[in-house]
Order: structure tokens, then C-alpha cells, then sequence
């Protein structure tokens, strides 16, 4: 737990924030939302400069068996938020929930999810507007909005003393709380601390490995 609470304290005052861990659970969902879309992007990405132009996307859309592809189209600037005309790796991932899950569910194909469509997939709105746009259910798709709820219930579980911030201490002791086994917080804050372990080897690997390059390069040096 103290990992994961060293990694959501982005200020490093010794407490954390539903907001600082928002911006952690987000960080992870897109990272692994981008390594699960690297093949279509790879895919559609033919001049291999790591964007996905709206020539490139069109042209992959005339082989793909989806309803509404007019409106597909000209959904594509919406998704373009730096507005250069191109899409980053992050921007496409909305498009791809769009293509493929959204598309399933947008059963009068407007471009939007009606509250009896999203229902399919969610038992609560995401947003207070009466119809969820594509980008907004990419959030559920995702798994982002469904990590937030858990951390919600987790920094709730460890907010002991109420003052809507939770120290190492409290997260810790969190996981003696009576609601916490088995819980959606239980379960999320598991593979989060699983992820962050792994990062943490992999630049331990990557530390060691430059050590040892650097030591021959030394060797050869006094050769």
C-alpha cells in the first residue's frame, strides 16, 4: 500500500487526494489501453510517424465492417484535442472505443449513447448530460471511470480521520478495514500496486543493466 500511496502523492506532502489518485488511476488504465491498441495503430498508422491522420483513418475505414461510416468520418476532428490535424497515440484511443464497443451500442448511429443504449454497458450515468458522448465512454470502456469509484471507496475506507486526505499510515492501515476484503477498492488497489511493482523492477533491470554497460565501457577504457 505504501507504493501505491507514494505513487498517487504527487506532491510528496505525505497525503493523498482523490485527485492525485485520480490522475494516477488514469495514468495506468492509458497505459495499458495504449499497449492493447498498439496493433491498430500500427496498423493504420502507414507512414509509421506515430499518428493517425484523417487520410489514413479514412482509408482504413472503407475496409471495416461498421454501420455509419459517414458519420465516423466526421466524428474524427472531435477526437483531434491538440488540434493538428493528426492523432497521437493517446487521442486514438476514444476513436478505437468509438469504432468498436460505442459503434455496438449506438443503436440509431447519431454519433451519441441515449441513456437506455448506455444502460447496456453501465448502471450509472458518467456525465449529467442526458446522452454520453464517444470520449466519454471510452472513460468506462476503459476502466478508468470504474478505477476512480474503487478509489474512491478506498481513500473513503482510509480516511480514519475524515479530513478528505489519506496519509501513508491510514492506506495502509486500510487493509485491516472490515469492508476493504474483497471490495472493489480490494481488487483495484491490487493490480495497481502489481503494475507499480512491475515498473519498479523493470528501471531497477534497466539501472542495473546501464551499471554493467557502463563498468565494461570502463574496463576497455584501461585496456
Amino acid at each position: 500500500m505504501r507504493i501505491l500511496h507514494a505513487a498517487m502523492d504527487e506532491d510528496s506532502d505525505g497525503r493523498v487526494t482523490i485527485a492525485e489518485g485520480a490522475k494516477l488511476v488514469r495514468r495506468l488504465r492509458t497505459a495499458l489501453m495504449l499497449r492493447q491498441s498498439a496493433p491498430i495503430m500500427q496498423t493504420m498508422d502507414t507512414d509509421r510517424d506515430g499518428y493517425l491522420s484523417a487520410e489514413e483513418f479514412q482509408a482504413d475505414l472503407e475496409h471495416m465492417d461498421v454501420k455509419g461510416k459517414r458519420t465516423i468520418e466526421d466524428s474524427f476532428d472531435g477526437f483531434d484535442t491538440d488540434r493538428d490535424g493528426r492523432l497521437a497515440a493517446e487521442e486514438a484511443l476514444p476513436l478505437f472505443t468509438f469504432l468498436l464497443p460505442f459503434q455496438k451500442l449506438d443503436t440509431d448511429l447519431d454519433g451519441r449513447l441515449t441513456l437506455s443504449e448506455f444502460q447496456k454497458v453501465a448502471a450509472e450515468r458518467l456525465a449529467s448530460d442526458e446522452r454520453v458522448n464517444a470520449t466519454e465512454h471510452y472513460s468506462y470502456h476503459s476502466g478508468i471511470w470504474a478505477g476512480i469509484a474503487a478509489l474512491r471507496e478506498l481513500l473513503g475506507l482510509a480516511d480514519s480521520d475524515a479530513d478528505g486526505q489519506v496519509s501513508a499510515d491510514e492506506l495502509a492501515e486500510c487493509r485491516f478495514h472490515a469492508k476493504f476484503g474483497g471490495s472493489a477498492a480490494y481488487h483495484h488497489s491490487r493490480d495497481w500496486i502489481k503494475v507499480l511493482e512491475e515498473a519498479v523492477a523493470g528501471l531497477q533491470q534497466q539501472q542495473q543493466a546501464k551499471a554493467k554497460e557502463d563498468r565494461r565501457g570502463g574496463q576497455k577504457e584501461e585496456l
